[in-house]
Formats: C-alpha cells, sequence, structure tokens
C-alpha cells in the first residue's frame, strides 16, 4: 500500500475524513502475515478534532 503524502492543514475535515474512509475503511488491509485488518469510519473519530 502506497501512503498518500498530506499536509492536513490545506483539507477541510470533510476531504481528511474522505481520506480516511477511502484509504483505510474501503481498502482491504493485510498484515505481514496475512492477517486482514478492518476498519471502520467511526473507530478514529477522535483524529478528526
Amino acid at each position: 500500500m502506497a501512503y498518500k503524502k498530506i499536509k492536513s492543514y490545506q483539507l477541510t475535515e470533510a476531504e481528511m475524513r474522505k481520506i480516511w474512509d477511502d484509504e483505510y475503511c474501503q481498502a482491504e488491509i493485510e498484515t505481514f502475515d496475512g492477517v486482514m485488518v478492518k476498519f471502520y469510519a467511526d473507530m478514529f473519530d477522535h483524529i478528526f478534532f
């Protein structure tokens, strides 16, 4: 997975939430040892405040 270089001070909260949802909540993420990881939109709600 390639990470986007973002400058959060240039983005709105809605734009940051969209990136979070697209990159982590909608993607299939697998750890190095084959474990599938799932994130949900409200799991890290506190990071947007």
